[in-house]
C-alpha cells in the first residue's frame, strides 16, 4: 500500500524535476552532494577528504567491480578489483 502523502511528494518532486534545466538539475544534484559532504563532516568531527573517501566507499558498498571505471583503467590492466 502506498502512503497518499508520499505520492503527492513524489509527483511534485517529479513536476519540479521537469521544470529545471539539465544546467539546474546538475547544479542542484552537485549542491546536494556538498551538502551531505558537509553534513558528514559536522557530525562525524573529520576532514573533507575523510568524508569524500567514506562517503564514495559507502556509494560504492555492494557494487561489482568494473574496470571501466578506474581513473587508471587501460587495456592488459589486471586490478580485478583489488
Amino acid at each position: 500500500m502506498r502512503s497518499r502523502v508520499g505520492e503527492e511528494i513524489r509527483i511534485d518532486q517529479q513536476r519540479r524535476a521537469g521544470e529545471m534545466s539539465a544546467t539546474d538539475r546538475l547544479a542542484a544534484a552537485l549542491e546536494m552532494g556538498e551538502r551531505a559532504i558537509a553534513d558528514y563532516m559536522k557530525n562525524f568531527q573529520v576532514s573533507r577528504a575523510a568524508a569524500v573517501r567514506i562517503l564514495r566507499r559507502a556509494g560504492q558498498a555492494g557494487r561489482r567491480y568494473s574496470a571501466c571505471l578506474d581513473d587508471d583503467a587501460h587495456a592488459g590492466s589486471d586490478r580485478r578489483g583489488r
